[in-house]
């Protein structure tokens, strides 16, 4: 009577595992979710033919999925005008709303583009589309098919998409840190 009573108390427990084994598997293959954003850097702009340099930072969350659709971002940015002597004004509180898509690249670099809408749209607050270089870490490793999982460093190489009036951002060296372990800076 032991025999058998061990043999099914074994069973059991091997199909209890297996059971949470797949929920496990389930959750993991389809992580998604919301991760903290940062922004910092700097913007060349031109504003009805006035030129400046804005210092930006920001942090904010964004959504993502499993195939990279960046969705729900909200992100708070203070942009400052870097000019001695100060330019008036000299900076402002800008509120938007930020969605993208993550690639997946050759040698463990991704691409992404960024679009940040914000509710001023104009002065130091202009809308704008980015494209990103992105480097990733990911752990455990076998998350790695899944774009929502890890953190990702990333650096603009491209800004388009500004439709303020009279307002243009020449260049830009802004870097953009998103992931469920953001570093404070």
């Amino acid at each position: 009577m032991r025999k058998s009573v061990s043999v099914l108390s074994v069973g059991a427990i091997a199909v209890a595992m297996a059971g949470f084994g797949g929920i496990a598997m389930a959750r993991h293959s389809s992580p998604g979710g919301e991760f903290n954003l940062q922004v910092s850097g700097f913007e060349l702009v031109t504003t009805d033919a006035t030129q400046s340099r804005i210092d930006l930072r920001g942090r904010g969350t964004i959504l993502s999925d499993p195939t990279g659709a960046l969705s729900g971002g909200v992100l708070t940015i203070s942009a400052v005008n870097g000019a001695i002597p100060e330019a008036s004004p000299a900076g402002g509180l800008c509120t938007g709303k930020a969605t993208g898509q993550i690639k997946g690249g050759a040698n463990d670099i991704y691409t992404m583009t960024f679009d940040y809408a914000d509710s001023a749209n104009s002065g130091y607050c202009l809308s704008q589309n980015l494209t990103l270089t992105c480097t990733r870490a990911v752990f455990p490793p076998g998350l790695a098919i899944d774009l929502a999982a890890g953190s990702y460093n990333c650096v603009v190489t491209g800004v388009s998409g500004v439709t303020a009036s009279g307002a243009s951002i020449d260049a830009a060296s802004v870097g953009v840190h998103f992931g469920s372990h953001a570093a404070v800076q």
